[in-house]
C-alpha cells in the first residue's frame, strides 16, 4: 500500500510541474533552442547536444530573437538570482550557427554588447540587419 501512495505521489508530483522538460521549448534553427526550464523569465539560447541535453549558450531573460542561415541574434535582458530582471539594461548576442557554441563561456560567443557595439560588430562582420522577433511565441 505504501508503494502504491508513494507512486502515485511521484505521479502527481512530475504532471503538476508539467512533465520532465523545458516549460517552454521553441527550436530556432539546427540543434539551436530558447528554453525556459519554468517561467518565460527564464528564456535562455540553448544548445540541444543530445535528445535530453541542453548547453546554455545565452543566458535568462532572452526576450527577443533572430537568425538567419549563418547567425543567430539576441536580446536580453540581465536575469540575476538575488536582484531579478533588470530591464532597463538590454544586451545583444552574435552567435555564429556554423561554430556550434557550446557553453555560456564559450570564446566564439560574440556579447554581451551594447547596441552601439553590436551594430558596430554586425556591420565588421558583414551580416546585414536580421529582424528581432519576440522570443515568446
Amino acid at each position: 500500500m505504501t508503494k502504491a501512495i508513494l507512486s502515485l505521489f511521484i505521479i502527481l508530483l512530475i504532471s503538476s510541474c508539467g512533465g520532465i522538460g523545458a516549460h517552454r521549448r521553441v527550436q530556432i534553427i539546427g540543434n539551436y533552442y530558447l528554453l525556459a526550464p519554468d517561467l518565460d523569465t527564464e528564456m535562455a539560447v540553448s544548445y540541444k547536444d543530445t535528445e535530453s541535453s541542453y548547453s546554455g549558450i545565452v543566458s535568462s531573460m532572452v526576450f527577443e530573437i533572430g537568425h538567419n542561415k549563418d547567425y543567430i541574434i539576441a536580446k536580453q535582458h540581465p536575469n540575476d538570482l538575488k536582484k531579478g530582471i533588470d530591464s532597463t539594461v538590454t544586451n545583444y548576442y552574435i552567435i555564429p550557427i556554423k561554430q556550434e557554441l557550446k557553453t555560456f563561456t564559450d570564446p566564439k560567443s560574440l556579447g554581451p554588447f551594447d547596441l552601439a557595439q553590436f551594430e558596430s560588430k554586425r556591420k565588421d562582420l558583414g551580416i546585414t540587419p536580421i529582424p528581432f522577433t519576440s522570443a515568446f511565441k
